[in-house]
């Protein structure tokens, strides 16, 4: 750091040197300092997409750390006077941290209409904020890649049960599990929320059918 240090001293537009001083910064985890080189290397080149996803990735870590700080002080100290002004204060972080999301991958999506993986995480943030119908028609594109496909439905059809439209949750479910004819952990949680729905529109013998297939390869999954 020090020799970096000398080297922007002497030419602090080099742009090689602006990242390195980041970079190493990051690595001592003086993560406020690194942000604030790897925004200074994106004013150099602002069309630097990699380092635009590195600023929000390190943003996310730490709003993270500081999401888990506040965690385990509230979990450490659950009498303390202050402690539900803490948990507002928590709920609040992460609200914001939420929609913080969200104007991002908009962001990525404004900059890249047409890639899928930039929609899936839209709809993926919007879903974290509550925000079921916004997120649907981009997991609906999101769908239609092969790699995200799996993923999108499970997404989808729990966006679909919140709304409380419960054929097309089913509908969802049942594709992304058709999909799959190996029981991982995914086509689990896949039949288990298609449990769900089917118990929720009154469909007992489905229901039951689903959590039998869980139970014939992993009985504790559910436990």
């Amino acid at each position: 750091l020090g020799e970096l240090s000398a080297d922007y001293e002497a030419e602090p537009t080099n742009i090689t040197t602006v990242k390195n001083m980041a970079n190493v910064l990051e690595k001592m985890e003086d993560f406020d300092q690194a942000l604030g080189f790897y925004n200074y290397a994106l004013t150099l080149n602002p069309g630097d997409v990699a380092m635009q996803r590195k600023i929000e990735l390190l943003t996310d870590k730490v709003r993270d750390l500081q999401i888990a700080a506040i965690e385990a002080d509230i979990e450490g100290r659950p009498d303390a006077p202050d402690i539900e002004e803490r948990r507002a204060e928590l709920a609040e972080i992460k609200r914001q941290r939420g929609m913080k999301a969200v104007e991002e991958a908009k962001q990525r999506v404004d900059r890249n209409p047409t890639d899928k993986a930039y929609r899936f995480d839209l709809g993926q943030a919007y879903f974290n904020c509550g925000m079921f119908g916004e997120a649907i028609p981009e997991l609906q594109q999101a769908r239609t890649n092969p790699n995200l496909r799996i993923k999108a439905l499970l997404m989808l059809g729990k966006c679909f049960e919140k709304k409380n439209m419960n054929d097309l949750a089913i509908n969802a479910f049942s594709d992304a599990a058709k999909d799959m004819p190996a029981m991982d952990n995914i086509k689990k949680e896949l039949l288990y929320e298609l449990a769900m729905v089917y118990e929720k529109v009154g469909k007992r013998d489905e229901y039951l059918e689903c959590l039998k297939e869980i139970y014939n390869f992993d009985y504790g999954f559910i436990e």
